[in-house]
Protein backbone atom coordinates (compact mmCIF):
# COMPACT_ATOMS: atom_id res chain seq x y z
CA UNK A 1 0.00 0.00 0.00
CA UNK A 2 1.08 3.86 -0.73
CA UNK A 3 1.72 5.31 2.53
CA UNK A 4 0.48 8.47 1.44
CA UNK A 5 -2.98 6.78 0.57
CA UNK A 6 -3.54 5.89 4.37
CA UNK A 7 -2.27 9.36 5.87
CA UNK A 8 -2.77 12.74 5.96
CA UNK A 9 -0.23 15.22 7.52
CA UNK A 10 2.04 12.01 8.36
CA UNK A 11 -0.70 10.51 10.38
CA UNK A 12 -2.76 7.43 10.40
CA UNK A 13 -6.27 8.91 8.98
CA UNK A 14 -8.13 5.40 9.90
CA UNK A 15 -6.98 2.47 12.15
CA UNK A 16 -8.22 -1.12 10.74
CA UNK A 17 -7.95 -4.30 12.54
CA UNK A 18 -9.14 -7.37 11.13
CA UNK A 19 -10.12 -11.05 12.70
CA UNK A 20 -10.78 -9.29 16.11
CA UNK A 21 -12.67 -12.22 16.98
CA UNK A 22 -9.87 -15.01 16.43
CA UNK A 23 -7.11 -12.44 18.35
CA UNK A 24 -9.49 -12.55 21.67
CA UNK A 25 -9.42 -16.25 21.50
CA UNK A 26 -5.73 -16.31 22.04
CA UNK A 27 -3.73 -16.28 24.88
CA UNK A 28 -2.87 -12.45 25.48
CA UNK A 29 -5.99 -10.69 24.69
CA UNK A 30 -4.25 -7.68 22.47
CA UNK A 31 -8.27 -6.11 22.00
CA UNK A 32 -8.00 -5.19 25.68
CA UNK A 33 -4.43 -3.73 25.56
CA UNK A 34 -5.36 -1.46 22.09
CA UNK A 35 -8.88 -0.34 24.38
CA UNK A 36 -6.18 0.65 26.96
CA UNK A 37 -4.12 2.44 24.54
CA UNK A 38 -7.38 4.27 23.05
CA UNK A 39 -8.48 5.09 26.51
CA UNK A 40 -5.26 6.26 28.65
CA UNK A 41 -2.39 6.79 26.03
CA UNK A 42 -0.43 3.95 28.45
CA UNK A 43 1.88 2.63 26.09
CA UNK A 44 3.20 -0.95 27.48
CA UNK A 45 6.43 -0.99 25.47
CA UNK A 46 7.91 2.37 27.16
CA UNK A 47 5.81 2.79 30.13
CA UNK A 48 4.91 6.51 28.80
CA UNK A 49 1.36 8.10 29.30
CA UNK A 50 -0.08 10.87 27.68
CA UNK A 51 -2.95 12.94 29.03
CA UNK A 52 -5.57 12.19 26.63
CA UNK A 53 -8.82 14.63 25.26
CA UNK A 54 -11.74 14.31 26.42
CA UNK A 55 -14.92 13.17 24.19
CA UNK A 56 -18.55 12.05 24.44
CA UNK A 57 -20.18 9.17 23.36
CA UNK A 58 -23.68 7.96 24.26
CA UNK A 59 -23.95 10.39 27.15
CA UNK A 60 -20.56 9.02 28.77
CA UNK A 61 -17.75 11.26 29.32
CA UNK A 62 -14.71 9.68 27.30
CA UNK A 63 -11.27 9.99 27.72
CA UNK A 64 -9.49 8.59 24.16
CA UNK A 65 -5.59 9.10 22.97
CA UNK A 66 -6.68 7.83 19.86
CA UNK A 67 -8.55 10.25 17.63
CA UNK A 68 -9.18 8.90 14.66
CA UNK A 69 -11.52 6.16 13.90
CA UNK A 70 -10.24 2.54 14.82
CA UNK A 71 -12.67 -0.37 12.97
CA UNK A 72 -12.57 -3.99 14.47
CA UNK A 73 -13.42 -5.95 11.70
CA UNK A 74 -14.86 -9.80 13.26
CA UNK A 75 -17.13 -12.49 11.81
CA UNK A 76 -18.80 -13.08 15.07
CA UNK A 77 -19.04 -9.78 17.17
CA UNK A 78 -20.72 -11.93 20.09
CA UNK A 79 -18.06 -14.10 20.64
CA UNK A 80 -17.26 -13.65 24.76
CA UNK A 81 -14.09 -12.05 24.23
CA UNK A 82 -15.53 -8.84 22.85
CA UNK A 83 -17.69 -8.02 25.24
CA UNK A 84 -15.99 -5.26 26.49
CA UNK A 85 -15.29 -4.10 23.06
CA UNK A 86 -18.90 -3.97 22.35
CA UNK A 87 -19.86 -1.72 25.29
CA UNK A 88 -17.25 0.82 24.39
CA UNK A 89 -18.12 0.70 20.35
CA UNK A 90 -20.95 1.14 17.63
CA UNK A 91 -21.65 -2.53 16.49
CA UNK A 92 -22.40 -2.75 12.34
CA UNK A 93 -23.92 -5.99 11.51
CA UNK A 94 -23.22 -6.07 7.51
CA UNK A 95 -25.19 -9.62 5.54
CA UNK A 96 -23.73 -11.58 2.83
CA UNK A 97 -23.66 -9.74 -0.32
CA UNK A 98 -26.10 -10.91 -3.60
CA UNK A 99 -24.49 -12.77 -6.12
CA UNK A 100 -25.25 -10.66 -8.62
CA UNK A 101 -23.34 -7.55 -6.96
CA UNK A 102 -20.24 -9.72 -6.48
CA UNK A 103 -20.61 -11.18 -9.94
CA UNK A 104 -20.63 -7.40 -11.33
CA UNK A 105 -18.01 -6.56 -8.90
CA UNK A 106 -15.21 -8.85 -9.56
CA UNK A 107 -16.54 -8.74 -13.46
CA UNK A 108 -15.27 -5.11 -13.07
CA UNK A 109 -12.07 -6.14 -11.34
CA UNK A 110 -10.74 -8.71 -13.94
CA UNK A 111 -11.42 -5.79 -16.60
CA UNK A 112 -9.27 -3.60 -15.12
CA UNK A 113 -6.67 -6.07 -14.30
CA UNK A 114 -7.34 -7.21 -18.00
CA UNK A 115 -7.55 -10.78 -16.93
CA UNK A 116 -10.00 -13.10 -18.92
CA UNK A 117 -12.45 -15.19 -17.15
CA UNK A 118 -15.89 -16.23 -18.36
CA UNK A 119 -19.02 -15.44 -16.70
CA UNK A 120 -19.46 -19.56 -15.74
CA UNK A 121 -16.10 -19.30 -14.50
CA UNK A 122 -16.95 -16.30 -12.35
CA UNK A 123 -20.42 -17.23 -11.08
CA UNK A 124 -18.39 -20.54 -9.73
CA UNK A 125 -15.66 -18.34 -8.16
CA UNK A 126 -19.22 -16.76 -6.30
CA UNK A 127 -20.25 -20.11 -5.37
CA UNK A 128 -17.45 -21.89 -4.23
CA UNK A 129 -16.78 -18.58 -1.82
CA UNK A 130 -20.26 -18.55 -0.77
CA UNK A 131 -20.35 -15.07 -1.88
CA UNK A 132 -17.69 -14.32 0.32
CA UNK A 133 -15.52 -11.39 -0.45
CA UNK A 134 -12.81 -11.85 0.70
CA UNK A 135 -12.73 -15.53 -0.53
CA UNK A 136 -13.77 -14.65 -3.69
CA UNK A 137 -10.89 -12.00 -4.21
CA UNK A 138 -8.24 -14.54 -2.71
CA UNK A 139 -9.74 -16.61 -5.76
CA UNK A 140 -9.13 -14.36 -8.57
CA UNK A 141 -5.84 -13.34 -6.97
CA UNK A 142 -4.87 -16.93 -7.18
CA UNK A 143 -5.79 -17.56 -10.89
CA UNK A 144 -4.45 -14.32 -11.89
CA UNK A 145 -0.91 -15.33 -10.23
CA UNK A 146 -1.56 -18.42 -12.64
CA UNK A 147 -2.49 -16.50 -15.52
CA UNK A 148 0.96 -14.78 -15.03
CA UNK A 149 2.77 -17.67 -14.66
CA UNK A 150 1.19 -19.14 -17.74
CA UNK A 151 -1.55 -21.01 -16.59
CA UNK A 152 -4.87 -20.61 -18.23
CA UNK A 153 -7.84 -19.14 -16.56
CA UNK A 154 -9.45 -22.67 -17.33
CA UNK A 155 -7.03 -24.62 -15.94
CA UNK A 156 -6.85 -22.62 -12.89
CA UNK A 157 -10.43 -22.93 -12.21
CA UNK A 158 -9.95 -26.54 -12.62
CA UNK A 159 -6.94 -26.92 -10.09
CA UNK A 160 -9.45 -25.05 -7.64
CA UNK A 161 -12.45 -26.95 -8.28
CA UNK A 162 -10.31 -30.30 -8.32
Amino acid sequence: TNNESVTSNGKPTLIILDEVDGVVESESNGIKEVLHYMETGENPEDGRNRQPPKHHYKGKALSLYIKRPVLFICNDPYTKGLKELRAKARVLNFGRIKTDRLFDALRRICLSEKMVLGNEDLLKVCELNQNDIRGSLSMLEFIGRNVREGVSAKDSMRRIVW
